[in-house]
């Protein structure tokens, strides 16, 4: 009894001063872990903004905001969704995300990590998913 109870007492510590200490280092404790890519569910295009100083796209959707990928949880949530003009693929989906939004059909993204603080988009859907 006195043997398992030192073992739980010893875990816990041991969980304690690991999460504080990986806090400390300016990390937060990670609550869950999301698919690396995951998809928003589909939803019209409610907003989209151009500018800044690398030209980033910002999309907003009427459906819910996916927060990020994997571990990492994208610490703006609430402004859309942001589209890397460096990456391979970006002048289509922008061409996707216009087409969409001047005809007014739904789209859903896949995120794959953040940019700019955003969740990342790295795909593009429009009608029903492709099976």
């Amino acid at each position: 009894m006195r043997r398992t109870l030192f073992l739980f007492l010893f875990i816990a510590a041991l969980a304690l001063s690991l999460s504080l200490g990986f806090a400390q280092q300016g990390g937060t404790v990670p609550k869950i872990q999301l698919p690396d890519e995951i998809y928003s569910q589909f939803g019209h295009i409610i907003g989209l903004e151009t500018g800044g100083r690398d030209h980033p796209i910002s999309v907003k959707l009427d459906a819910p905001v996916v927060p990020g990928s994997g571990l990492l949880v994208c610490k703006i949530t609430d402004a859309g969704y942001a589209l890397d003009p460096e990456a391979e693929g970006t002048r289509f989906h922008e061409a996707v995300i216009l087409g969409a939004f001047l005809a007014g059909k739904k789209v859903r993204v896949l995120i794959d990590g953040c940019f700019k603080e955003k969740p990342l988009i790295i795909a593009v859907g429009i009608g029903s998913p492709v099976k």
